[in-house]
């Protein structure tokens, strides 16, 4: 399940390969069909992207339901999150089960890779926007990333 409140709607995926829209008053915004069972969704902040994680692909959808995306991945993905900068664009940050970390615009849903070296799982990950990555890792671990848009 995605939440937005800035676009007042969440979007929910189903075991037939669907994911669905609805406005915060339960009216269907759309109904898209994917190749695969979504395991995870994320709406991004500024545009409204819906970020649709399933075994081996991950989708952009627009707001009206349009996938604009489809993009093949050879990863499973432990952790995802979607931050922006202050240039009004969207991005999604992926950790897998190699204790990589990978960052992209969401528009493109190119990554760029960084490998990291931790001693225990991701549990949580929030970009700043003065150029760095908070990871709090299941372990209690504090890091601070420096990364710059």
């Amino acid at each position: 399940i995605g939440v937005s409140q800035r676009f007042k709607m969440v979007s929910c995926g189903t075991i037939e390969g669907h994911v669905e829209a609805f406005d915060f008053k339960s009216n269907l915004l759309y109904f898209t069909q994917l190749k695969e069972t979504p395991k995870k969704i994320i709406i991004t902040e500024i545009w409204g992207f819906t970020i649709v994680q399933t075994e081996t692909y991950l989708y952009l959808i627009n707001i009206n339901g349009k996938i604009l995306r489809e993009k093949q991945i050879s990863f499973e993905i432990l952790y995802s999150c979607s931050f922006r900068d202050n240039k009004s664009t969207d991005y999604i940050a992926i950790y897998d089960k190699k204790s990589h970390l990978y960052i992209a615009e969401a528009f493109t849903l190119e990554f760029k890779e960084i490998k990291l070296s931790l001693s225990s799982p991701i549990q949580h990950i929030s970009y700043v926007n003065d150029g760095f990555f908070v990871i709090i890792t299941k372990n209690g671990k504090i890091i601070i990333l420096p990364y710059k848009i």
